[in-house]
């Protein structure tokens, strides 16, 4: 009765198992860079759909932006104060949570319309442009930079000041 493996069906096993490790490690890369490019097209997507909003309805809307969330909002009748934006069938457009949605995947640099760098709300013009609004919400003028989101990796999503378009970029 036979207890032990010879060494060639140890080094047979050893190969296989070194081949199938080389295989997977860059499938796990693939995956990786896959959640990147997905988060950055559903970053640009909830843009352009406020952005088609904002066109459609002269709502001045936007999206605020805190940390890895991304919430659409529009300007309330009153001119003082923000509410969601209402979805097709009139519940309220969800927030986008990128950390949450995607895996692995966050929001690692800001620069807004303003040239800040932190965390707010990029807004959109009645003609798709981008827009400043002060504290108090009032129309200050077109953005002065491109407003860019850059997720892990460097994938971004740039948002032309002055043709107002949106694009996805890869890293660099």
């Amino acid at each position: 009765m036979r207890r032990a493996f010879t060494l060639l069906e140890v080094v047979v096993v050893s190969v296989i198992l070194a081949i199938l490790a080389v295989s997977v490690v860059p499938a796990f890369d693939t995956v990786e860079s896959a959640r990147r490019t997905a988060a950055v097209d559903e970053i640009a997507r909830l843009m352009r759909v406020i952005r088609a909003h904002t066109m459609a309805t002269g709502d001045a809307a936007g999206i605020t932006i805190d940390g890895d969330t991304l919430t659409p909002l529009r300007i309330d009748d009153t001119g003082t104060a923000t509410e969601p934006i209402p979805g097709p069938l009139g519940e309220n457009r969800p927030a986008l949570d990128i950390a949450a949605r995607f895996p692995g995947v966050e929001i690692t640099e800001i620069t807004l319309g303003d040239g800040s760098t932190t965390d707010g709300t990029i807004w959109f013009g009645y003609d798709g442009t981008p827009r400043l609004r002060d504290a108090n919400l009032n129309d200050t003028g077109p953005a002065t930079e491109d407003t860019v989101i850059v997720v892990t990796g460097g994938e971004r999503v740039r948002f032309r000041r002055l043709s107002g378009s949106i694009i996805t970029e890869d890293a660099p």
